[in-house]
């Protein structure tokens, strides 16, 4: 007991000397900043406290009363030719042991055109992100 006291003493010194770290992260992963559903979109991203499918992406613990699998599918095209899509999936657990839900967010837009210091077209380039979700939720 004395060893995990102590490393635990440790670690906690540790986390004081390291200082904020909040200089090093950015603002985020745009695909987790950008509403998902069409509520969402609709609401401008500001949300009530929602229960059900949609809820895995913006609250989580929404998912805790479906009580029958559950699929979702959304495909939307912003602005600039960038386009969103999601696919998630709940899953009640047997036993009323809670909701187990997994998604996938594909943040996409069509290339650009790259240019040389000289202004000349100089191939292309495309940007995507990608985010894979897992979540549990139990009432």
């Amino acid at each position: 007991m004395d060893a995990l006291r102590k490393a635990a003493s440790i670690l906690f010194a540790a986390s004081l000397l390291a200082g904020p770290c909040s200089a090093a992260v950015d603002d985020g992963v745009p695909a987790l900043k950008s509403p998902i559903t069409a509520e969402a979109m609709g609401l401008g991203g500001v949300l009530p406290m929602q229960e059900g499918i949609d809820a895995m992406f913006s609250n989580p613990s929404g998912l805790a009363p479906i009580g029958n699998n559950a699929l979702t599918l959304t495909h939307a095209a912003l602005h600039a030719d960038t386009r969103i899509d999601a696919l998630g999936g709940a899953f009640p657990l047997p036993q009323g042991r809670g909701t187990l839900g997994v998604s996938l967010i594909a943040l996409t837009q069509d290339p650009i055109t790259a240019r040389d210091a000289s202004g000349q077209a100089a191939g292309s380039v495309t940007a995507y992100e990608a985010v894979v979700g897992l979540y549990y939720a139990k009432s």
